[in-house]
């Protein structure tokens, strides 16, 4: 595995989060909330686009695993702080790439966003997708699957 983009980003995590709530001001989202929750592993960010409730949570123990694998990382300590870090970049970049499909209209709206839209129960479509199918669907899963095998 190479070393992707924010492996070793040095933005703080408030940064980030001002650089989201900027994005999502500019396409009129409002309700937004940050969340940085470093004990039990996640980043994030919540917000209402349009009037439907989104919200992105990143595993950051995942990113750190994922950091800690990597090629080149060395004896560096790798922290949650960091994983979060790279987290909120790899959130802002899914915004930003997401809303700019969707204005040159490569992409709809629910194709960017609707695995992220929170339900009456506060959960999420994929949470429930994924508690109705009790896996998820790993990609070469999905791709053996296309090919009729």
């Amino acid at each position: 595995m190479s070393r992707p983009k924010y492996f070793s980003t040095q933005i703080e995590i408030v940064k980030s989060f001002r650089h989201v709530r900027e994005l999502l001001l500019k396409y009129d989202a409002d309700r937004m909330m940050m969340l940085e929750d470093f004990e039990h592993g996640q980043v994030g960010v919540e917000f209402v686009w349009r009037k439907q409730p989104i919200r992105f949570v990143i595993d950051t123990g995942k990113i750190l695993e994922a950091l800690e694998e990597m090629p080149g990382a060395g004896k560096a300590k790798r922290t949650m702080e960091h994983a979060g870090r790279v987290a909120m970049r790899l959130v802002l970049h899914y915004l930003e790439n997401s809303f700019e499909l969707i204005e040159w209209r490569v992409m709809t709206p629910a194709q960017a966003f609707l695995p992220f839209l929170v339900l009456g129960r506060g959960v999420t479509v994929s949470d429930v997708l994924l508690d109705v199918t009790h896996e998820a669907i790993e990609f070469d899963k999905v791709k053996a699957l296309t090919k009729g095998g």
